[in-house]
């Protein structure tokens, strides 16, 4: 018995090592495995996603994915008004076709009118762009360079602010950093590949395994989301713990 528990001390110390950052809580996570029907978040948070305008379903990077299309989008609701303000990681497979509106938007965060909004478009020329609305206009906060994205491939990116600083990420690499920046007021939901205003920035392309996370993770952590799902990654189905708690519930 000694042996045992000695063996799993051992092992869930070696998995905490490699586990995501410590104190870090998913706010969402939607693996998009459904096939029909809106997309379930599989944290534990019960924020899942309802359709505004219903995109189709169709085979993606892992299982399953969402193809947005002729300005089909969704919202997932958050109870965290200032989640884009503190610190956050943000991590989406997407396909884009790099093609139609010059800007769009894969993430669009709301209220749409008033304040609160936050969008991460993706651009023809092949570059994401995190935006925000302060000041009485929109500001171009951080923007990857140019061609680090192919169209009508699967391509991983990330976005995370530990503070100070905007780190981009295509495919578990680092593409672009630069200083941190807010936005006036407050967030109530996060939408995907639309506003369902905007005309010319629907976004044209898929989407699968989105995750946000209240912390900024680690490029370690970044680098496993591109390998492969954020649950797997996470090694058990992630119910809203922190990082330190998903490691231990490997060995319950």
């Amino acid at each position: 018995m000694k042996t045992l528990i000695r063996s799993l001390c051992v092992g869930a110390f070696a998995y905490l090592l490699t586990a995501p950052t410590a104190g870090a809580e998913m706010v969402f996570y939607l693996p998009m495995d459904e096939g029909e029907g809106a997309p379930m978040d599989a944290s534990g948070n019960d924020r899942h996603g309802a359709f505004e305008a219903e995109p189709d379903w169709i085979d993606g990077k892992f299982g399953k994915a969402l193809s947005f299309q002729s300005q089909k989008w969704m919202k997932i609701p958050v109870d965290d008004p200032d989640i884009f303000i503190n610190p956050f990681t943000v991590t989406v497979w997407i396909n884009p076709p790099l093609a139609g509106n010059t800007w769009q938007q894969v993430v669009r965060c709301g209220p749409h009118n008033g304040s609160g909004r936050y969008s991460w478009f993706v651009n023809n020329g092949g570059f994401m762009s995190w935006r925000g609305f302060a000041r009485g206009g929109w500001n171009a906060w951080s923007t990857m360079p140019g061609g680090v994205i192919s169209a009508n491939e699967w391509t991983q990116i990330a976005i995370v602010n530990p503070g100070d600083e905007f780190v981009n990420y295509v495919n578990g690499e680092e593409a672009h950093r630069n200083a941190f920046a807010a936005g006036d007021g407050q967030t109530t939901y996060v939408g995907l590949g639309w506003d369902g205003v905007s005309g010319g920035e629907f976004y044209d392309g898929a989407v699968d395994d989105v995750a946000v996370f209240d912390e900024a993770l680690s490029a370690d952590d970044i680098a496993k989301f591109a390998d492969g799902p954020v649950g797997e990654a996470l090694s058990v189905d992630p119910q809203g713990k922190t990082a330190v708690s998903w490691g231990l519930l490997k060995f319950e």
